[in-house]
């Protein structure tokens, strides 16, 4: 005898869900008969082997077969699109790493292209929404192709047990339709696409999110018997709180996740800075606007640099950051409650700081306190104020805010500074939630402080008496 081929027993099964042998076998699905459940494992085992037999057929761009698949999944995406040519940027469009896909499928072999495949012919229209949504996000996007050869991979590690198989249970859900495997794929999918939204994820987060979804594909499958189940089971509740009950040990999970290979460390921090940087610089330019508008007390800055009976100048910008309001007071501490002179914003041409500043740039003797809180509003009509900040919090917040709304960027080291140490401590956040690390919501107790601080070193020698034996 001669041991059967792959195409045999390819071709067997498929003659054999021809003849409804699915539905025959799922009727024997409770049975206490061990020679049916026999013929079940074995069943499943054949079914589960024929998946596995593409995983580790690789992808091979020479052969015809290969390449015409491809074509075909193209086609199932982008119907009314041309590919203009084999390796091309085009690819990306559908979530490849690069130009030729043919890369992307070294974890799962021609498996991991089927699953695509079967997803974009049978389902096209929630494939090629979700290929959309992808596409056209700009700061949070996932790679839609290579996360769908993550879940091939999630899948197989599922079903495959490829030590001891005969202790393989009967999993009923494969005998609920013709492409269960296949099934499953689709679903987990949307399951993994409605995750990455819930977790307002980012590239970073790609691990966490197949890990959250691994975790409730695994509880819901302990309780479905049919395809149907297993999608209600998905839809219920949300994936983060399966996998905030695992813990650290979802994120231990000896599965290997497929995320795309471009340099991690810098591509990823790159990405995850500037969305952070984003969302910082937004939060900086509020506070710097709110600022405006609670107001500061500035000392009029004098033509020669000297501080012989200046005025003093109390100011703020309505609401509505239309105008700014001011009045004269007689001293620093002397604030008024209501401001009856107003500039209004489209009359103000500039901000002028340090050289920049004519009135800075003459003066010669001037101290360091009018250099570093100096500056003048310059009106288009040729006019100034002239002023200095009492601090140089005060001199940052408004020379940085009256440039926000003139709508120019924020220029001081200050505003630099703070939006820099903010995004790297975003950064560094968003890396300790990946690595499970707890932050407190309080802050930590300090303990109370020695009786004294007397530091003393005691000698060598001493230290060695003290720890030898005592005598008997």
């Amino acid at each position: 005898k001669t041991a059967p081929t792959d195409e045999m027993q390819k071709n067997l099964l498929q003659d054999l869900s021809a003849l409804g042998i699915q539905k025959v076998l799922q009727r024997q699905l409770n049975t206490e008969n061990e020679k049916w459940k026999e013929q079940l494992v074995q069943y499943q085992r054949n079914k589960i082997e024929q998946c596995n037999k593409l995983r580790l057929i690789s992808y091979d761009k020479t052969n015809p077969e290969h390449e015409a698949i491809l074509m075909k999944l193209w086609s199932a995406v982008f119907p009314d699109q041309e590919l203009k040519k084999r390796v091309c940027d085009q690819w990306k469009e559908m979530g490849f790493q690069g130009q030729d896909p043919a890369t992307d499928f070294r974890g799962m072999g021609l498996l991991g292209l089927y699953n695509l495949l079967y997803i974009a012919e049978n389902h096209p229209v929630i494939f090629r929404r979700i290929v959309k949504e992808q596409s056209s996000r700009d700061d949070n996007d996932y790679p839609v192709a290579v996360t769908g050869i993550s879940i091939t991979q999630l899948l197989h590690s599922i079903f495959w047990n490829e030590k001891n198989p005969q202790d393989d249970p009967v999993y009923h859900i494969l005998f609920d339709h013709d492409n269960a495997f296949e099934e499953m794929y689709c679903i987990i999918f949307q399951l993994l696409d409605r995750t990455w939204d819930e977790m307002n994820a980012a590239y970073m987060d790609f691990p966490n999110v197949l890990n959250a979804v691994k975790e409730k594909v695994s509880v819901v499958l302990k309780t479905s018997d049919t395809l149907a189940s297993f999608q209600s089971g998905c839809n219920k509740g949300t994936p983060v709180e399966a996998f905030l009950k695992l813990g650290r040990e979802a994120e231990e999970s000896q599965v290997e996740i497929i995320i795309p290979k471009f340099d991690v460390d810098q591509r990823w921090h790159d990405e995850i800075s500037e969305f952070i940087r984003i969302e910082v610089q937004n939060t900086v330019e509020e506070q710097r606007k709110q600022a405006l508008k609670d107001g500061a007390v500035f000392k009029e800055l004098n033509k020669k640099g000297k501080n012989q009976n200046p005025a003093y100048y109390q100011m703020e910008v309505t609401n509505d950051e239309k105008e700014i309001q001011w009045e004269r007071i007689p001293d620093l501490t002397a604030t008024v409650e209501t401001l009856n002179n107003s500039i209004p914003l489209d009359d103000l041409a500039v901000v002028l700081t340090g050289q920049n500043n004519p009135l800075l740039a003459k003066l010669k003797k001037a101290d360091e306190d009018i250099l570093n809180n100096g500056f003048s509003l310059q009106l288009r009509d040729g006019t100034s104020f002239d002023l200095i900040a009492q601090t140089r919090d005060d001199f940052v917040n408004w020379t940085d805010g009256i440039r926000l709304l003139l709508g120019l960027p924020m220029e001081t080291y200050e505003s630099e500074r703070a939006i820099d140490v903010l995004v790297s401590s975003g950064i560094c956040v968003r890396l300790m939630n990946l690595e499970g690390i707890q932050i407190p919501e309080e802050p930590l107790e300090v303990p109370p402080p020695p009786n004294n601080f007397n530091f003393f070193l005691r000698d060598n020698k001493e230290i060695e008496v003290q720890n030898q034996p005592r005598a008997q």
